[in-house]
Parts: structure tokens; sequence; C-alpha cells
């Protein structure tokens, strides 16, 4: 992996209770590597800082209905080549112990375009905690601190860090048009923080409409 070029993140979930399988798709450019980066022969240790020292806080949103299944990194400057499929090797749940809303039901957050070169990003965040809502609201103050802190961390960047908490590789997140085939996107919009919208819908999550 060189600077520039960008990493996806597939984010593969499972609602526990029937088996709904939950995607979540981030998109990010390398604004630093170390030379011998390469995501093939990444360790476990190193695959799960993704988690521990960065969507942790996605976790912190989401009811313990949900477990995560596995995340597939793919550089799109070298897609044939360079991608691993990470399935972590302890269990992985949200954090929150609590009845989990319809899968349907997420937390909106939008990522914010720095030009106008594409739409705002958005991301939805389902099985989110029943007891936190109060008529379609985020009313829990618990609750709200959480999402907060998830929409913080979505809106920044992130790294790859060795047993020693150094950086080998750091990301920042970007918003990109569609790719066509296997070619990179040829559109790339930094993200400028974001900010969360409401509890919204994310329709390929309803009976019958995909996944």
């Amino acid at each position: 992996m060189d600077v520039g070029d960008l990493l996806r993140a597939t984010v593969k979930q499972k609602y526990t209770v029937d088996n709904t399988a939950i995607y979540n798709v981030m998109t990010y450019k390398c604004v630093y590597v170390t030379p011998s980066f390469d995501l093939r022969v990444l360790s476990q240790d190193i695959l799960l800082t993704f988690f521990s020292g960065y969507w942790d806080t996605v976790r912190g949103c989401q009811s313990t209905t949900l477990e995560y299944e596995s995340v597939l990194f793919e550089n799109l400057n070298n897609w044939d080549v360079e991608f691993k499929n990470y399935i972590p090797s302890v269990t992985l749940t949200g954090g929150i112990a609590s009845a989990s809303m319809p899968t349907f039901n997420a937390f909106s957050i939008e990522l914010l375009r720095v030009t106008r070169s594409t739409r705002n990003g958005s991301k939805r965040i389902g099985c989110i905690p029943e007891a936190w809502i109060t008529g379609n609201i985020l009313t829990n103050a618990g609750g709200i601190t959480a999402v907060d802190l998830a929409t913080v961390a979505l809106g920044q960047g992130w790294d790859f860090e060795d047993a020693f908490g150094v950086p080998l590789a750091s990301f920042d997140p970007v918003i990109t048009n569609k790719p066509v085939g296997h070619a990179p996107p040829t559109i790339v919009n930094p993200v400028n923080g974001a900010q969360y919208k409401g509890l919204g819908t994310q329709g390929t999550r309803k009976l019958g409409r995909g996944i």
C-alpha cells in the first residue's frame, strides 16, 4: 500500500435473533504508511486495532444482540492482490445489554464533504438499543453521549498500530464516486467531520429488500 491509495472496509455484522446480515462500508485514503505495510500479512492483533482503537465507539451504540462476523479490507488501487478478510478471533458484539429496535431502524450519521464534487456521505448504525429510544427520538443520556462519540470517530482518521501503539499506516475517511468495474474511484472527497442526523431507516435491511 502507498500513500494516496484507497482502503475500503466492509464491516459485516449479524443480528443474532434471526441472523439478518447488516453491512457498513467505509472508504479511507492512506495518508501515512511504513514501507513494509501489507494488508495480506497483518496479524490478528494488528487487525483488531480497527475495533479497539476506532470502531469500538460504534459498538458502544449497538445492542448485544448484534455480533461482528468479519471485516473485508481492500486496497482499491490494487484490489486483485492486496486484500484481507479479517475474522475476529474473539466474539465481538454490540456494547449495550438491551433488546434491539428492528434492524432497519438506525442511527443516521452524515459525513460532511469538503467540496461539492460529491454529496455528503451517510452511515447508518443498526441494532440500536430499544431502551434508548422514546417516540422515535434518542432520549437516553448515556446513549446521546455514546452516539456523539461514534459520530466524532466516524468523521476522523484512524491508524493500524503495532503492539507498542506505533502507527503502521494512517487513514482518513473520504467520500468517493461509485467505482466502475475494478477501477479505483475517480472522485475522492475528504471528510470534514460528521454530524448525527437522528433516528432513520435503512431500506435494504427491511424484510424482502435484501441486506
